[in-house]
């Protein structure tokens, strides 16, 4: 029987930080019904604060109020900057999509679909095996023609950090959008808007320890709205406004901002206890690190186990306490390989047997030795 539990798939969703639950609390109880749109005072109310919590995931990424709009989270952001920005360009004989291999599927299937019900031209980027854009092909790939490249921060699984200064490059020297789904780095790998050199950048709130259903776009691109029906967001996304989410973001941006300016000594914390974790899952033979140790996400480990498969890891580790990910779609009740791993070209073997483990600002030392031991137990078990 099951004695303790712990979360390690923070790069699935992190935990809803007190702080920030604590603000919700305090708006709902501090304001009453209304429309954020509305001209009365409980719509006024409700503006201000949205307004607020519009400046704080601004300030969070470094980018201007005017040049960010609330969604339903990250899939909705990378879809509307995807989708947008064809919409947007096409008329002017930009038709082209170019995504990375081992995109997010919001982006990926976004793309698809424009391909398969809007003609768009899609063209997919190779990536090595640490899942990073090939940026040779990626120049064969861009042209005139390009409406849009979208390439992630860091990805998902591996947590490798793409070159994204190098794509910012090679896009505006054909006149292409660049957008970054940066959903996973704000906390693990900090960022600025101009920093990365993307016209739009997806972010997401409940990677950041705020609330579930209520993301951001970045955009100083004018993308066409893929909601329609109303004003809000600028009149790029219709519809009554999430508030409460928006609080609790704003919320959740403004604490990770004083994180960093207390020297993230919180997460600093928790990179070192992963990097002791991944010191001591190298000395097993079967083992294969996947996750890079320098230019990634240091709050993630990625693995292979030789001789098991992903679907047994993760009950074995469920049945020990453990949640965790293989990082992988299910189909018809088993875990196959993810796209990510598939596009890394890694043998089948070490496909078979992926696991990502993530940690955040809740995981001990204790923890991390329990993992350690677990895993190890199921290594040499195969």
């Amino acid at each position: 029987m099951v004695t303790r539990r712990i979360y390690c798939d923070y790069a699935a969703s992190t935990p809803l930080d007190p702080a920030v639950s604590s603000a919700m609390r305090d708006f709902h109880e501090t304001h009453g019904p209304g429309n954020a749109s509305s001209l009365h005072h409980h719509g006024r109310a409700l503006r201000a604060a949205m307004d607020t919590a519009h400046d704080r995931v601004a300030n969070l990424i470094g980018c201007d109020f005017k040049n960010l709009l609330f969604t339903s989270g990250g899939t909705e952001a990378d879809n509307l900057a995807v989708i947008g920005s064809l919409l947007s360009r096409r008329e002017s004989g930009r038709n082209r999509i170019v995504v990375g291999a081992s995109e997010h599927h919001a982006v990926i299937d976004a793309a698809r679909f424009a391909g398969q019900f809007l003609g768009a031209d899609v063209q997919v980027a190779r990536v090595d095996s640490a899942a990073r854009v090939d940026l040779e092909h990626l120049k064969t790939l861009v042209d005139d023609k390009t409406a849009v490249v979208s390439v992630q921060h860091a990805n998902n699984e591996l947590g490798s950090l793409q070159p994204v200064q190098e794509i910012a490059a090679i896009t505006q020297k054909f006149g292409a959008w660049f957008h970054c789904d940066a959903v996973q780095t704000p906390v693990a790998a900090p960022f600025t808007a101009a920093g990365l050199g993307a016209d739009l950048i997806s972010v997401s709130s409940h990677k950041i320890y705020g609330p579930g259903g209520i993301g951001a776009l970045f955009t100083q691109v004018p993308i066409q709205p893929l909601h329609i029906g109303g004003a809000q967001e600028r009149g790029l996304r219709a519809g009554s406004e999430n508030v409460v989410g928006a609080v609790g973001f704003g919320a959740a941006a403004d604490l990770e901002v004083t994180r960093r300016h207390a020297g993230s000594r919180e997460i600093n914390r928790v990179v070192s206890l992963v990097q002791q974790l991944r010191c001591e899952l190298g000395k097993y033979p079967n083992i294969i690190i996947n996750s890079p140790s320098i230019d990634a996400i240091s709050t993630m480990l990625h693995l292979s186990i030789v001789g098991q498969s992903t679907e047994d890891i993760l009950m074995l580790l469920d049945r020990k306490g453990i949640s965790a990910s293989g990082g992988a779609a299910c189909a018809s009740g088993a875990v196959e390989p993810s796209h990510v791993v598939k596009a890394c070209g890694w043998s089948a073997e070490r496909q078979a047997g992926a696991l990502r483990l993530s940690f955040g600002l809740g995981t001990t030392h204790d923890e991390i030795d329990y993992v350690a031991t677990v895993v190890g137990l199921i290594a040499n078990s195969g």
